[in-house]
């Protein structure tokens, strides 16, 4: 089973969720992922977001400790418009086979339960103490700029005008025993620390 595919049999069945999911074929469809005028017109970046953050779970693998016999746990700071996207998307979805549930988080001794934490520029915290909360956890992290990367996340979606771009720490990922799928890492550009340039 191809990449769309796979993408198209895992999306949700409501008309909303299905129309936000359709987003992200077509951005994976012409690999450079340009946003067309008429998605930018029909859907925010709050709802292209939380619809980057639920596929991407198909294509990210967590370490067997990880999958624990409790809810799959996504976690979302300083964005609380991605969170209730997110919340209509999952609705009654299950990822990794556990019920998916999205929690808002305001104080960072919750994160250590989640299995994804996002994190919106508007976060008013500070990202490296919570990244450095993080380590020994497999917890895979999103942001929203290259700048997040380079202080330790996983994942970024930049946004530039019309054009969205997945970046992707496969290095900051392997240290939490976390690793993307090889469809995901030729669709994204990989983040590369300094010292590896």
């Amino acid at each position: 089973m191809d990449f769309l595919t796979r993408m198209m049999t895992i999306a949700p069945k409501t008309p909303f969720t299905r129309g936000v999911i359709c987003i992200f074929y077509i951005l994976v469809l012409l690999g450079t992922f340009p946003c067309p005028r008429p998605c930018l017109a029909a859907f925010n970046l709050d709802q292209v977001e939380a619809a980057f953050i639920f596929n991407l779970t198909n294509f990210v693998r967590w370490p067997d400790q990880a999958t624990q016999d409790r809810p799959f746990v996504i976690g979302v700071m300083g964005n609380p418009q991605v969170a209730r996207n997110l919340q209509i998307i999952i609705s009654g979805e299950k990822i990794k086979g556990r019920e998916a549930v999205v929690k808002i988080i305001d104080d960072p001794s919750e994160i250590e339960d989640c299995d994804i934490l996002f994190i919106g520029n508007s976060f008013k915290g500070n990202v490296d103490e919570i990244l450095q909360l993080l380590r020994g956890h497999p917890v895979l992290t999103l942001g929203e700029s290259e700048e997040f990367l380079k202080k330790g996340g996983m994942v970024a979606f930049i946004f530039t005008g019309k054009r969205i771009q997945i970046q992707v720490s496969v290095e900051a990922a392997q240290q939490e025993g976390i690793s993307f799928n090889s469809k995901l890492l030729r669709i994204a550009k990989i983040y590369k620390p300094e010292r590896q340039r």
